[in-house]
């Protein structure tokens, strides 16, 4: 929608918008300390509990940048949705690029 490859609808952007921010406040919770250990195939690189810091750090960011874009998304107005959805998109980038593997480890 944000890059109009198909019609804008409100509320469906609003319910997807919804869904990323409840996956973001998930994130955290999905790797807890020691789950490094655990025997199920992951694309989580190490760096996930051996720089948990930086991390969290991404997490929160990515919290945050999604709280903003349900903030938008209830306004209908690209002005605003565009430039939060590519802001929300960089954390993810930012997240699974430092801590997110091509293949599982």
């Amino acid at each position: 929608m944000v890059k109009k490859e198909m019609p804008y609808n409100k509320a469906d952007f609003e319910k997807m918008a919804s869904t990323v921010h409840t996956m973001s406040m998930l994130t955290q919770d999905g790797f807890p300390k020691g789950s490094d250990s655990m025997a199920a195939p992951t694309h989580a690189k190490d760096a996930v509990w051996s720089d948990p810091e930086k991390f969290n750090k991404d997490v929160v960011a990515f919290q945050k940048a999604s709280a903003a874009l349900v903030v938008a998304a209830k306004t209908g107005d690209m002005s605003q949705i565009g430039p939060q959805f590519k802001e929300t998109a960089g954390t993810c980038k930012k997240c699974h690029d430092s801590f997110r593997s091509k293949s599982e480890g």
